[in-house]
């Protein structure tokens, strides 16, 4: 199971993963990503540097709460992905609706973050 923290960063969200992303975790992250999108107007990044593996079908379950959020404008970031959850989700066809970073502060400044603003810290 996964364990899923959310926190902000100006209008930011950032969802936190941290462990194995199954079924069952994919269900608590759809959730998670439904709420950042409420609290953030749009704005996610998600956080895949505790992540130790994801299952394929899991991934597939992910498109349609991206496409919801890119749907009123939003946009959705992943950062700190393994190689292997790299290449899985090139496979499942992620590119398109979702942008890749290598970090989180270049995920934040490409989002148009300032590091100068105060952050918010909120958890899930």
């Amino acid at each position: 199971m996964i364990k899923v923290e959310i926190r902000k960063k100006d209008k930011i969200c950032i969802i936190d993963l941290n462990g194995a992303l199954d079924l069952d975790g994919a269900k608590l992250l759809k959730e998670s990503i439904e709420k950042a999108r409420k609290e953030s107007g749009g704005k996610i990044l998600i956080n895949f540097t505790g992540v130790r593996n994801v299952q394929s079908s899991v991934l597939q379950s992910l498109v349609t709460p991206i496409k919801v959020v890119a749907s009123i404008g939003g946009i959705v970031g992943f950062f700190g992905m393994s190689p292997g959850v790299h290449k899985m989700m090139k496979s499942a066809m992620f590119y398109p609706i979702i942008t890749v970073y290598e970090t989180e502060e270049e995920g934040l400044a490409g989002f148009g973050y300032s590091a100068d603003k105060k952050d918010e810290m909120k958890d899930s």
